[in-house]
């Protein structure tokens, strides 16, 4: 058994644990040790869509205390981290509908907005190591980063999961609720609006 593999067996058998033994020490312990495993990345999924950390730590808690609920009902065909994405990630959707509304307008999915980019992502990868280009690649990133935080939610989502958690687009799909095939097309408009300022 290979170390993936490995993983994917502990997963499950946290997850029955749970199931099981609902209320008790070692069903809470079992779910702890679910937070631990997939809390950080599930985090910074729900920090990239919201941007404020305060909020993201609120949506945290929440994406665990429904998972929690709903773990009676998970039949494992599904990855646990992806599961659990796509409850923060639905979240996430709801929170961004809620700014909107508070802002009194929705942003077109055409509208390439005020700035976004992910073109300039393979400079990222820049292997030069003086402290210049070190500074530089830096400053690309930061500035690629705040170009994806200014994308719409519904872009900006799947930009975060493809391109910083490294999903594969049927991943991408179960936690967005959509098609593959949308998934690629919103990672096509969404990296033509962040060529547009980058």
């Amino acid at each position: 058994m290979d170390a993936h593999e490995g993983k994917l067996s502990h997963e499950r058998k946290l997850v029955r644990r749970v199931q099981h033994k609902r209320g008790t020490r070692e069903g809470d312990a079992a779910f702890a040790e679910i937070v631990d495993l997939v809390g950080d990345r599930v985090f910074a999924q729900i920090l990239s869509s919201v941007g404020r950390p305060e909020r993201a730590r609120e949506l945290l808690q929440e994406t665990f205390l429904r998972a929690y609920q709903a773990l009676p009902r998970f039949s494992q065909q599904a990855r646990l981290r992806t599961w659990i994405g796509a409850i923060a990630g639905n979240l996430c959707i709801d929170e961004s509908r809620r700014q909107a509304a508070g802002r009194g307008q929705v942003r077109s999915l055409d509208d390439p907005g005020e700035g976004s980019g992910l073109g300039t992502v393979a400079i990222l990868a820049s292997a030069d190591p003086t402290a210049d280009a070190q500074a530089i690649a830096e400053e690309e990133r930061m500035r690629v980063r705040e170009a994806v935080s200014d994308l719409p939610a519904i872009y900006r989502d799947v930009v975060h999961l493809r391109a910083y958690e490294g999903l594969s687009y049927a991943e991408i799909a179960e936690i967005l609720s959509c098609t593959v095939g949308a998934a690629k097309q919103r990672m096509h408009h969404a990296t033509r609006l962040l060529r547009q300022v980058l």
